[in-house]
């Protein structure tokens, strides 16, 4: 395959996860919290880190939620999630013979680290100007990353289960 092709094939994978990024986090049930909402857009976020080489995953990730704040109006924390989902999908690694692997489950410890962290230094920079009134959104951010690192599990260990399936989305990336 020509370099050109498969970087069109990168891209066109890239633009489908954003918009699954997108769909789960501004469209699948949310539930809302003091400033904002948990959501499931964290799992594609996860999975797209899998998946992708880190240029693209970055890519995709920090597209994906940003357009989802941008557009259910939330657009005083696009920035934050362009930066903060582009780094949470930097964490994983599509290096690996299989999607659940003990990389990637261990990359769910640093990704909530920069979600959970990141949102409440936005917010106390940027949302609310102190540090205590954030304090209100560090339990629903976790449990957002708990939930969807469980929901990341399940897909990752499916996508290993049927190996056709992987190899069709890999082949896509490669």
């Amino acid at each position: 395959m020509t370099p050109s092709r498969t970087s069109l094939r990168r891209l066109c994978t890239s633009a489908v996860f954003a918009a699954l990024i997108f769909v789960a986090t501004a469209f699948l049930p949310r539930i809302p919290t003091v400033n904002g909402y948990v959501h499931l857009g964290d799992t594609f976020v996860f999975l797209c880190g899998s998946f992708l080489p880190p240029i693209y995953a970055v890519s995709a990730a920090a597209i994906g939620g940003c357009l989802a704040d941008l557009l259910t109006g939330y657009p005083a924390w696009a920035l934050a999630s362009l930066l903060i989902k582009g780094l949470t999908a930097l964490c994983f690694s599509a290096n690996r013979p299989r999607i659940l692997c003990a990389c990637n489950l261990l990359a769910i410890v640093p990704s909530a680290f920069i979600c959970v962290g990141g949102y409440y230094i936005w917010a106390a920079l940027f949302i609310s100007g102190n540090w205590i009134a954030p304090v209100a959104e560090l339990l629903p951010n976790l449990m957002q990353t708990a939930v969807s690192a469980i929901l990341y599990s399940c897909l990752a260990l499916a996508f290993d289960h049927v190996p056709a399936l992987t190899k069709l989305l890999r082949k896509s990336v490669k």
